[in-house]
């Protein structure tokens, strides 16, 4: 059964206990409990509605993707200030391939990060073309 015809049962009897005891008034033994009734309805009320709008498990997301490609495609939009980050995150996924390469000098890579986009463009290929080769 769903939320919404229990919460207008509820609403229903909270209304209708409530206005049971405010005519009742002159009685207190039929308007106490008529009160109690309207009280525990407005209260169940209260939890249906706030149960139904309420997500006790989060959906899982997708999980993050904090190396590739998200940065990487961040890194090309920035042109020659994302050179360093595309730089390092294909060492990073050529040393994690297990590839055995000296690492890169600093000097080499200022030259890279400094070079005209056709030439870092064919580092990048030739990278990505010896790291496809490795799997």
């Amino acid at each position: 059964m769903s939320a919404r015809p229990i919460a207008l049962l509820l609403a229903a009897v909270a209304a209708l206990a409530g206005t049971g005891a405010f005519f009742s008034s002159a009685q207190l033994s039929l308007a106490i409990p008529l009160a109690a009734l309207g009280v525990a309805a407005a209260s169940g009320l209260a939890i249906v509605v706030l149960a139904s709008e309420t997500r006790f498990f989060p959906p899982a997301s997708a999980p993050r993707a904090e190396h590739a490609p998200v940065p990487l495609r961040d890194a090309f939009r920035t042109g020659a200030l994302g050179r360093s980050t595309i730089i390092a995150t294909l060492r990073s996924l050529d040393h994690s391939f297990g590839a055995a390469h000296e690492p890169m000098s600093a000097e080499e890579e200022e030259r890279l990060v400094a070079a005209p986009r056709e030439e870092f463009l064919r580092w990048v290929e030739q990278q990505l073309g010896r790291l496809e080769g490795g799997t």
